[in-house]
């Protein structure tokens, strides 16, 4: 289980960043369920939730430490993900009887393609929690949780040659950290517009192009102004699970105090934002 001792560190490592209110921190047993799942995937999308709890004073901080694997049953499993109701539906009465507190979707795509417009609004709009019993627990504390005002992150996996972790929230800025026994690795997001300029003109542009094709396949789309919002107040994280996985090994020293520990390295975006610039035309031919 997560110590009370790391939640206080992260909370007051969180105070010297200004802005920053949202953690979402991961366990070693998600990261390698995150590798895991990337071995797997091959022609269609998977994907489940991540369960967890709620740790607030400062900050919010997300514990995500167990996970469930479900069925994909969109009408084009191939480039989407829509997990099966009834299992969302067992995962909302677990909310409900307290076992966890809060929960977050991901999937997975085939390629390395980067998250899509329809995958930050379902992030957007999940609100996997039961507020009735979240105000039980924490009363007062919670007014940032409310339905329509929380920050519902969303989680990626990508196969390809280099499987990528994406965390992504909508009007949030927030940081990714993964913790393994004493190490821990922590990504400040970046603001979608500025850290992904190429990529975040192409949702912009094939907005109406995916809002038509989801009438096609049955879906109800989100209207073209909520799509559009989603996308420009977009934060993001990205990080190579390779990578991931070495810096929370035993072999090697983290140092996460500093500003050092908090900020990607400038390579590591750039990698990211060359990634996201050759997916342009493959993502623009899938529509």
């Amino acid at each position: 289980m997560i110590s009370e001792e790391l939640f206080r560190k992260l909370d007051r490592q969180a105070q010297e960043i200004p802005g920053l209110k949202h953690i979402f921190l991961i366990t070693k047993d998600i990261v390698d369920y995150f590798t895991d799942i990337a071995r797997v995937t091959d022609r269609v999308e998977m994907g489940g939730f991540l369960l967890g709890k709620l740790w607030i004073n400062h900050s919010i901080i997300y514990a995500f430490h167990d996970y469930v694997q479900v069925r994909n049953v969109s009408p084009e499993p191939e480039t989407s993900y829509t997990p099966d109701p009834t299992s969302k539906r067992e995962v909302m009465r677990l909310f409900k009887e307290g076992r966890y507190d809060i929960g977050a979707i991901m999937h997975t795509h085939p390629d390395d393609s980067a998250f899509s417009s329809p995958d930050l609004v379902s992030a957007r709009f999940a609100e996997l929690f039961d507020f009735d019993a979240l105000n039980r627990k924490f009363g007062r504390w919670l007014e940032e949780m409310r339905p329509g005002r929380a920050a519902s992150p969303g989680f990626l996996v990508t196969g390809g040659a280099e499987p990528t972790l994406y965390c992504y929230a909508y009007n949030t800025r927030f940081e990714l950290a993964a913790v393994a026994d004493d190490h821990m690795v922590k990504r400040l997001s970046g603001y979608l517009v500025s850290e992904a300029r190429s990529h975040y003109e192409v949702l912009m542009r094939e907005a109406e192009i995916v809002v038509e094709k989801m009438r096609k396949m049955g879906l109800i789309p989100p209207d073209l102004e909520t799509l559009h919002e989603t996308i420009m107040d977009t934060w993001f994280v990205g990080i190579p699970l390779r990578e991931l996985e070495w810096l929370l090994s035993p072999e090697v020293e983290v140092k996460t105090e500093g500003g050092k520990g908090r900020e990607e390295s400038r390579e590591l975006i750039e990698e990211l934002k060359e990634r996201m610039r050759r997916e342009i035309e493959r993502r623009l031919r899938q529509l």
